[in-house]
């Protein structure tokens, strides 16, 4: 791999990013639009139940399920975007590889997810007052978590795009959102089903949303062993999706990249 074009590809999409607005959009517009419609939600519920709490969980969740769908989204829109342009053929006909393709994406996710954040966090504190970074250094590792099982989710959708190309291009923006149910984001998993339940605790994103509702609600919180947990199989599920992205091009490159944009 060479570091130049790797980081031509990330400079490649950050500079598309002032003047593109779609992407702009799901930057600023949505992820605002999460954190005022359930910040109030849960200011209702709170007058309820008499606490402070729901409220705070439910923004802080919010704002970390902002990070998993733009992830997501980094890695199956800039694919998206290159079979819309029809330069996908292009693309691969230089000595740009796969793995210089995801080192790049991986990189731009990180930038982002930087973006992301302080732009969620300053809203958070300027419509209520409430100040995410007050969690401490327990958030770093919950954001992390929360940004690979993003790139999981969108190296598994880039593998179907892979292969069947825009015809199924509706995908990239439904399957992200198949895993907020059982995420554990906007309610507790206690109020799913068993079968879900199961579901959700075989995902590293129950494992951050729940690190979270004990940072808030315990006066001694520890979660490392939820960490731990979510770590471990994050680390799983995203070796196994760059493999399966991996495998679904090759085996796309060798039928002709060119076919996909059909």
């Amino acid at each position: 791999m060479k570091w130049h074009r790797i980081w031509a590809m990330v400079v490649r999409h950050l500079r598309q990013l002032p003047s593109d607005f779609n992407k702009l959009s799901s930057i600023v517009y949505w992820p605002f639009l999460d954190i005022v419609i359930f910040g109030f939600v849960g200011s209702w519920v709170d007058t309820f139940t008499m606490l402070d709490t729901t409220r705070l969980i439910l923004i802080t969740n919010v704002v970390l399920w902002q990070i998993v769908v733009r992830a997501d989204f980094g890695v199956s829109l800039n694919l998206l975007e290159e079979i819309w342009a029809h330069n996908i053929s292009n693309l691969f006909s230089t000595p740009l590889t796969i793995w210089e393709w995801i080192c790049a994406t991986f990189i731009e996710g990180i930038i982002m997810l930087l973006g992301i954040t302080a732009f969620c966090v300053a809203v958070v504190y300027g419509l209520y007052g409430y100040n995410i970074l007050s969690l401490g250094l327990w958030l770093v590792p919950i954001i992390f978590l929360m940004f690979l099982s993003g790139l999981s989710i969108g190296f598994f959708t880039s593998s179907l795009l892979i292969y069947w190309g825009a015809r199924i291009q509706t995908l990239a923006w439904m399957i992200g959102w198949i895993f907020a149910p059982v995420s554990g984001a906007y309610h507790p998993i206690t109020v799913l089903p068993e079968c879900l339940q199961t579901v959700a605790h075989w995902l590293p994103l129950y494992y951050a949303t729940e690190s979270i509702r004990i940072l808030l609600l315990d006066e001694n919180p520890n979660p490392t062993m939820l960490l731990l947990k979510g770590y471990s199989l994050i680390l799983v599920y995203l070796s196994l999706c760059i493999a399966l992205f991996v495998t679904m091009f090759n085996f796309s490159k060798r039928r002709g990249l060119h076919r996909l944009k059909d």
